[in-house]
């Protein structure tokens, strides 16, 4: 029954409660080319509903008490943030509604959306665009980064601007650790001299899927064989030498393996409290944040695995049938330029990766300006690492099934 109340909130929210429009799919501001000043002219006096995760403070506040002043000063576009707790029936939704003979028009003009929901929308078209590459700070943006160019397994073909990244960086205690591994085999060589000093939380938790989607690419070759349509005669040949690892690891982790952190959150307590000497986390800011606080220890450094660490990055999409497509387009600008994406990189902020190049967010002043010199270091590591994209929906369920099959 709430799933059925979530799914008619979320279509009165896109569609609206008013008797169905025709829409025209391809209504939108012509970007390529474009003089730049008629598109913010046509946007102003607009309002962007905007489609947001039912997010932190920290990222509420972020849109509520800078971007949407801002943006309404320099462009009199109105911003207004709407929750959306269920990425997956938005996306639905909005595939069903593209589906339709005569579309209605939406009230969403803006989401906030990635991985597996933002492939879906994608893929029934239910999407305006290509957009984002012509957008004028998008020569900022990393696009050669495969990590930000594809997500999901997949091109993001210009139907998403880039917002920010996750990385997962691993925490550890330098007052216990001198040398901390940096591959999977200094890993397990670390482990069997001193066993139960490491673990990893359990799927679904977005960490403990992150470490074993690394451990998949690193110890099949790479993630290059693993992007785009899933391959299970692939799978097949090579995924033996991941489960084997991960077994041989178990017995050596935490409680011998037979139980894991249920979640990232769970896995920092037991870091805190000394049980173990690393931790795994896809928001470093954070981190900083609770070494600032004095709820982990002030030792605490951050690393990554030699060969790359997974990130997460996150897009905004513009609905197919949005109604305010211009001021749309030019909030994911802005949301894009230096100045925006350097004070959303700030820990005390909100502490998000940006995805322009860090040449343009040390020009914007105080560049990762941060509360910890050492979270500064940290953000600056992440951009000179080597970032692996996320693999396909299909890879990605068939790791989580399998790990399952591992510990019963």
């Amino acid at each position: 029954m709430r799933r059925i109340w979530a799914c008619l909130t979320i279509a009165l929210i896109l569609t609206g409660c008013a008797r169905p429009r025709p829409t025209p799919v391809s209504a939108g501001p012509a970007l390529a080319g474009a003089d730049w000043s008629r598109v913010e002219a046509e946007a102003r006096g607009s309002e962007v509903a905007w489609l947001m995760a039912d997010s932190s403070g920290l990222v509420n506040r972020y849109v509520d008490e800078f971007v949407a002043p801002q943006v309404y000063q320099r462009y009199g576009i109105t911003v207004r943030r709407l929750p959306m707790r269920d990425a997956a029936a938005v996306a639905e939704d909005l595939a069903n509604q593209r589906r339709a003979a005569r579309p209605a028009a939406g009230r969403a003009d803006l989401l906030w959306i990635s991985g597996a929901e933002f492939l879906q929308a994608r893929q029934a078209g239910a999407l305006y665009g290509p957009w984002a590459r012509d957008l004028p700070n998008a020569r900022l943006v990393e696009w050669s980064e495969p990590s930000i160019a594809q997500d999901a397994g997949q091109p993001v073909g210009g139907y998403g601007a880039p917002w920010g990244q996750q990385v997962l960086a691993i925490v550890y205690d330098t007052a216990r650790v001198a040398a901390p591994p940096a591959t999977l085999e200094a890993l397990e060589a670390w482990l069997k001299e001193h066993p139960g000093r490491f673990t990893y939380p359990q799927p679904p938790s977005p960490e403990g899927r992150a470490f074993i989607r690394q451990a998949f690419y690193e110890l099949t070759g790479g993630y290059q064989g693993w992007q785009g349509s899933f391959d299970e005669a692939a799978y097949a040949a090579k995924a033996g030498p991941v489960w084997a690892y991960l077994e041989r690891l178990a017995p050596l982790l935490w409680h011998e393996g037979r139980e894991y952190p249920a979640s990232g959150l769970q896995l920092e307590e037991l870091y805190a409290r000394g049980e173990v000497d690393f931790s795994l986390t896809y928001n470093p800011a954070q981190v900083w944040r609770r070494v600032q606080a004095g709820e982990l220890p002030r030792t605490t450094s951050m690393y990554f695995f030699e060969r790359g660490t997974l990130t997460a990055t996150h897009y905004l999409a513009i609905p197919f049938n949005a109604p305010h497509k211009a001021a749309a387009v030019v909030l994911a600008n802005w949301l894009e330029s230096p100045e925006a994406q350097a004070d959303k990189a700030r820990i005390d902020v909100w502490g998000d990766l940006p995805v322009i190049s860090a040449q343009a967010v040390q020009g914007a002043g105080g560049s990762h300006a941060s509360v910890l010199p050492a979270a500064a270091t940290t953000a600056f590591s992440i951009l000179r690492t080597r970032r692996l994209p996320q693999p396909p929906p299909a890879l990605a369920e068939r790791l989580d099934q399998d790990w399952a099959r591992l510990i019963r």
